[in-house]
């Protein structure tokens, strides 16, 4: 239950603080259809400053993310340490990590965000419950 409860807490502490974060306006960068070896993969670093609200808006306005898919992907990089997406090219896959680096410096957070190589860009799954427990402990 106290799980539950500490959920429901950062749910709603995301959607309480909308940050007028600027959308991704450039050309959809994601493909799947490129090959593991020619594509790379956009990689978001946790930090110990920028709020998780701020890291969900970018993944919803920047990544397109829906709020559920976002929040999870924004848990993964908290517990993790990081989180990789999807397969781009090198030149659409810079200009979405300078946007987001851009827009990470105008709200004044150190979210590091950056091009890593598509033979990395699986991530691991939404955090376990011992993972929840074990950061409740350490905070």
């Amino acid at each position: 239950m106290r799980v539950v409860n500490w959920f429901r807490n950062i749910i709603g502490r995301i959607f309480s603080k909308p940050y007028a974060v600027a959308p991704w306006n450039g050309d959809a960068v994601f493909d799947e259809r490129l090959s593991i070896d020619q594509s790379f993969g956009l990689e978001i670093v946790n930090d110990d400053k920028t709020p998780m609200e701020f890291v969900v808006a970018v993944l919803t306005q920047c990544v397109h993310l829906n709020d559920r898919d976002a929040t999870e992907a924004m848990l993964r990089i908290h517990f993790n340490g990081r989180a990789r997406f999807g397969r781009m090219t090198e030149a659409g896959g810079r200009a979405l990590v300078e946007h987001i680096n851009q827009q990470s410096a105008e709200f004044g957070w150190p979210l590091s965000c950056s091009l890593c190589d598509g033979q990395e860009t699986a991530s691991p799954g939404p955090p376990s419950k011992e993972d929840i427990q074990r950061h409740r402990k350490q905070h």
